[in-house]
């Protein structure tokens, strides 16, 4: 999938020249119906005031994910008086809630069930509903610790998603920061918060970040560009 798996396969001994890097695909034409008022009714469904940004995460919750420092950036970002609603979307993400109760009264909202979801969903990743969540976003945060991948990054650039995340194994492989998102220290709730602050004040950083991320998932990631990557490694072989 990316440069440090290949890493670890060489690592273990196998000859370089049995390695492809072939990343993961995204669909980008599902992401480009945005409809004003999916996004209207999100906002309404989750609480979010007309002058606030919609931070959304993604992902299953695990240790890994870094999901257990939401809470602690959301506290720095209140303090500084950021008006946001912070949607964590993914099975089991309401434990994070079982562990900082307070968490919610900092306008962190997790998200395991949502509608909007059609019939033909069970052949589609992400979800329709979860798509209409993802274009009604203003900024991507992923504070993982590690990642193999990163679908959900992809799935954020597909969205033209601003993207602060971290500088993990996995995520340097498809973020360049600066470029297609920002990237702080892991563990580093202050950096990560400081970086979604500079974004809600940077509008020409927030345009290029957004540009570059569109532009890499159409080029990079799109369906029909892996699939060809596929099919001429299965033809060289």
């Amino acid at each position: 999938l990316t440069p440090s798996v290949r890493d670890e396969y060489l690592a273990m001994g196998i000859p370089c020249e049995k390695v492809r890097i072939i990343p993961n695909g995204v669909n980008n034409r599902i992401f480009k119906n945005k409809d004003h008022k999916k996004t209207q009714g999100i906002r309404k469904d989750y609480g979010v005031p007309d002058d606030a940004k919609i931070i959304l995460t993604v992902g299953r919750y695990h240790p890994k994910k870094g999901f257990d420092l939401i809470p602690a950036i959301a506290d720095i970002l209140k303090e500084r008086g950021v008006k946001f609603v912070w949607l964590v979307v993914g099975k089991n993400t309401s434990k994070i809630k079982g562990k900082h109760p307070d968490c919610e009264k900092n306008n962190v909202v997790f998200v395991e069930k949502f509608s909007g979801d059609n019939a033909e969903d069970k052949f589609m990743l992400p979800t329709s509903g979860l798509i209409d969540i993802y274009n009604a976003a203003d900024l991507f945060a992923l504070p993982t610790l590690i990642e193999t991948f990163g679908m959900v990054l992809v799935e954020a650039m597909a969205a033209g998603l601003p993207i602060v995340t971290t500088d993990a194994l996995g995520v340097r492989d498809v973020i360049n920061d600066g470029v297609n998102g920002v990237k702080v220290p892991t563990n580093d709730v202050e950096s990560f918060a400081n970086a979604i602050v500079r974004i809600f004040t940077d509008e020409a950083l927030t345009a290029t970040l957004s540009a570059n991320a569109k532009r890499e998932a159409e080029e990079k990631y799109d369906w029909a560009v892996v699939t060809k990557q596929y099919s001429d490694y299965y033809n060289y072989i």
